[in-house]
């Protein structure tokens, strides 16, 4: 049987948190459009629930409402396996996600690892070399990207601290996401 979400629209107005799965198209679907709290995902053949992750990758490619609600977001040590794991456009998505969380004002902490980095990682799975050989958006790019694109209002370029451990010396970034008006006041008057 055949089921669409305008089917049941009267239901999916009024409910918050929905299990479901298969390969997951009308779960999605109602996430999509209905947007409820919460959706879990449960099926007794690994295979599909396995689709249905695959399939909420397509759904996630548009950015989502998000609640700001943080002051600071790091990003340590992540940039690589995100862009390995999930390729340029995965990672345009957390820089624009962690954006989006952010409080006016808060600031995003980010330590890009050099592209030299990603060669020898890239060899540990296919999808990982696969996502590698398609990489555009390189690390001396993000900072553009950041600013232009996603909207920080600046960076500041902290340098690198010391590490003990080898290849850990790479330099943090700080993006500043614009405060509020009021605060720029505030800021003004006291100068």
């Amino acid at each position: 049987m055949e089921i669409s979400t305008d089917t049941m629209a009267h239901v999916w107005n009024l409910v918050r948190k929905i299990l479901g799965c298969n390969v997951g198209f009308l779960t999605l679907s109602i996430a999509k459009e209905y947007g409820p709290r919460r959706i879990l995902g449960i099926d007794i053949d690994d295979h599909l629930v396995g689709v249905a992750r695959k399939n909420i990758r397509h759904y996630c490619d548009q950015d989502i409402e998000v609640q700001e609600e943080f002051d600071v977001i790091l990003a340590l040590s992540i940039t690589k396996w995100i862009h390995l794991n999930y390729g340029d456009d995965g990672l345009r998505r957390f820089f624009r996600r962690a954006y989006n969380q952010l409080l006016p004002g808060g600031r995003f902490i980010v330590e890009p690892q050099p592209f030299a980095s990603y060669r020898k990682r890239s060899k540990m799975t296919e999808t990982l070399r696969a996502n590698y050989a398609a990489i555009e958006f390189k690390p001396e790019d993000f900072e553009m990207y950041l600013i232009e694109t996603v909207g920080f209002e600046s960076v500041e370029h902290l340098g690198a601290p010391c590490a003990k451990t080898k290849g850990f010396e790479r330099p943090i970034d700080v993006y500043l996401k614009k405060p509020p008006r009021f605060m720029e006041r505030e800021a003004k008057t006291s100068e």
